[in-house]
């Protein structure tokens, strides 16, 4: 599905319209978040009835073919959502996300940087390219993405997270410890940016430091 990182509609999905075909595309999504798949499925066919060029519909039709492991049905929908908005970065999103899933990682990259290209501003598809460069070795680039989403919206939990990731694959400790304790602020309930900071801190022999973030992260999750 056309989501943020933030669980949002993509904007230039035309997900947030209020037109008959938006709702009933929400409606699906909100069926699809809570693993009801033939709820979302009714959803997204009842907003293609209204526009059958409807693509965020399209998109999440194919989101469901996928988790039905119907890859053939999937690559249908999401070469006529292409064929629907050619210039949507939702589309090249969405392919990103299923190739990503296939472990085609080239074609993967491909579509994501072609979701940037359309739309510069927009933060998930440079958010998949930074988990896509860390998860192939290619730090430096997961930084230097990561970077410009932090850039673009420093108050970006994700991106400040992947950026302490990928500054700590570089060697950057102090510029990682920065962003973890960052992403720790914005998300008060998450353990993880503190265990991270924590396994830096031990790494750099500071173990007061460590325990005492370890101590934190599980303050939130026991």
């Amino acid at each position: 599905a056309p989501l943020s990182a933030n669980g949002m509609a993509f904007p230039t999905a035309q997900a947030t319209d209020e037109s008959p075909q938006g709702r009933e595309y929400r409606a699906g999504i909100q069926a699809l978040l809570q693993g009801n798949l033939p709820k979302a499925k009714a959803g997204f066919e009842a907003a293609l009835k209204i526009d059958p060029r409807y693509a965020p519909a399209l998109i999440g039709l194919a989101g469901v073919a996928q988790a039905e492991r119907k890859p053939a049905e999937t690559e249908q929908y999401l070469q006529r959502a292409e064929h629907a908005a050619p210039r949507s970065p939702a589309v090249y999103l969405a392919w990103g996300r299923y190739f990503i899933a296939g472990k085609q990682f080239d074609r993967a990259e491909r579509s994501l940087l072609k979701a940037r290209e359309l739309d510069p501003k927009v933060m998930p598809p440079m958010l998949e390219l930074g988990d896509l460069y860390l998860r192939s070795g290619r730090v430096a680039e997961a930084r230097k993405i990561y970077g410009e989403a932090v850039a673009l919206d420093a108050a970006n939990k994700f991106a400040q997270y992947g950026f302490g990731t990928a500054a700590a694959a570089t060697g950057q400790r102090e510029d990682a410890l920065r962003a973890f304790e960052t992403a720790a602020r914005l998300a008060p309930k998450d353990p993880m940016p503190l265990r991270a900071a924590g396994l830096l801190y031990l790494e750099a022999g500071a173990v007061d430091k460590a325990l005492d973030a370890f101590d934190k992260a599980l303050a939130r999750q026991p």
